[in-house]
């Protein structure tokens, strides 16, 4: 078929790109298939007019590496009927640059569903132009991490009625930042229920001002993550009038937020109860000195948070007894983190129970010292688990004594990798029981050393099964066979 003005040279001379180029307007109009035959290239050679005749559903039909092909300046060119044809997860696909073609107008055009679709990469790439032109309805549709995007810049160009329109997610994706920069009209559109889904981490952002221009009802929204996180300043900010129109739970969580623990009395400090011990904030935990930590008896200790736990330094540590540490609950030993585990002293690791032993993380495991293993009890060692026997490394399991070794069970033994079995000293190797033996693997037995062979007892030699010994190699049967003949 001919086209008016074009003649079949010119797609040959000019390639596809030129020869859709020189189509008019009217080639669109009646044929969707001729979209699917476009590259990339020949999307970004399309005319003006060629664009303004694609139709929504063209636009839609257009793959991924078809849209790649459309310039910001295309873009730009496209009216707000037809983006209403994309679907989100193409606007997710367009690039930060290509984002930059649409005008305040497109954005304001697109739909709650397909605004969805744009990623917070997107949306930390527009411009506050573009990011003030979102509608309220759009807002209210946006994630968390979508609104993370957002610069503070754009937080503060937004008016008090858009960031009210943000949801309870889209909220939580504010940063301490963000609410840095709020302006007093802006806090004050928040209700108390969006208050309360501000992040506690975000709260910090908050400046003493700020609290203390948040209404008796903004107030009463706030959680008891939230006020435990505030530090001394901004609790203090809160006046005689707000702290009135708390609920009793967080006026009784604000009473034990304001006590300064920090230097006070041991008999002042064991008078505390495990309520109150429960509830303190943070920054109270962290004020603590390592003398305080050991003042804490077992029963006020294990009323902690995992929370607070976690955030014990090596410093505060120190003033941990063994019987402290022994007390730690399921969560709170878990929380404990690596360098403090593996800073304990051996009075004080002494005091993990078989129990905690087991509930020992990848983490926490691979910081354990080989001072630490060296010194682990029988009690301690029936506390491993098979995976975390296979999961100790060949230098902390080569530091294991001859007694921790015979402890191990069998079902420890099997569990050991070749690369702990090949570590083994030559006096840890003549200390393997007979039962350790037969409990070897075929393939623990072959990760055995030829000069292990030298170091066996009879016994020892003995103790390998038919089936072990057809499973060695060809040296290790002839270094088992030396030994025997050498007793």
């Amino acid at each position: 078929m001919l086209y008016p003005g074009v003649v079949w040279s010119d797609r040959r001379s000019f390639g596809m790109a030129s020869f859709f180029s020189k189509l008019g307007p009217w080639y669109w109009s009646w044929t969707n298939s001729s979209v699917s035959t476009l590259t990339s290239t020949s999307i970004s050679q399309l005319t003006t007019s060629q664009l303004s005749a694609l139709t929504s559903q063209q636009l839609a039909a257009l793959r991924p590496d078809q849209l790649a092909g459309l310039t910001s300046g295309e873009i730009s060119l496209l009216t707000t009927t037809q983006l209403a044809g994309l679907m989100p997860f193409e606007l997710m696909l367009l690039s930060t640059t290509q984002v930059s073609g649409l005008s305040a107008t497109d954005i304001s055009s697109l739909s709650r569903v397909q605004i969805t679709g744009f990623t917070a990469a997107q949306l930390a790439g527009m411009t506050t132009t573009q990011v003030t032109a979102l509608t309220t309805a759009q807002l209210g549709v946006l994630s968390g991490y979508q609104v993370s995007g957002l610069t503070t810049t754009d937080i503060t160009a937004l008016t008090a009625t858009q960031l009210a329109a943000l949801n309870r997610d889209g909220l939580h994706g504010l940063t301490s930042s963000d609410l840095a920069v709020l302006t007093s009209s802006q806090l004050a559109a928040l209700s108390s229920s969006q208050i309360g889904a501000l992040s506690p981490q975000a709260m910090q952002g908050l400046t003493s001002t700020d609290i203390a221009q948040l209404s008796t009802t903004q107030v009463r929204g706030l959680t008891n993550d939230q006020l435990s996180t505030l530090t001394s300043t901004q609790l203090s900010a809160l006046s005689a009038t707000q702290q009135t129109a708390m609920s009793t739970t967080q006026a009784t969580l604000l009473s034990v937020l304001t006590l300064d623990v920090a230097g006070m009395p041991q008999t002042q400090f064991a008078a505390l109860t495990t309520t109150q011990i429960g509830l303190l904030g943070s920054a109270q935990v962290a004020s603590l000195t390592s003398t305080e930590i050991g003042w804490l008896s077992t029963t006020q200790l294990t009323a902690l948070t995992a929370c607070d736990v976690a955030q014990l330094t090596t410093t505060q540590a120190t003033g941990l007894t063994s019987a402290e540490i022994g007390a730690l609950g399921t969560a709170q030993f878990r929380a404990l983190s690596a360098p403090v585990l593996s800073s304990l002293s051996s009075s004080q690791f002494a005091g993990v129970t078989s129990t905690e032993i087991s509930l020992l993380t990848l983490a926490q495991l691979a910081s354990l010292t080989t001072t630490e293993v060296s010194n682990l009890t029988t009690t301690q060692i029936s506390g491993l688990t098979a995976a975390e026997v296979g999961w100790l490394s060949s230098t902390q399991f080569s530091s294991m004594s001859t007694t921790e070794l015979a402890a191990l069970t069998t079902t420890q033994l099997r569990n050991l990798t070749s690369a702990e079995l090949a570590s083994l000293s030559t006096t840890q190797v003549s200390a393997l029981t007979t039962t350790a033996i037969r409990t070897l693997t075929s393939q623990q037995v072959c990760a055995l050393s030829t000069t292990d062979f030298h170091y066996m007892s009879t016994a020892q030699l003995s103790a390998f099964t038919t089936q072990q010994i057809n499973a060695m190699t060809a040296a290790e049967r002839s270094a088992w066979s030396l030994g025997m003949r050498s007793h």
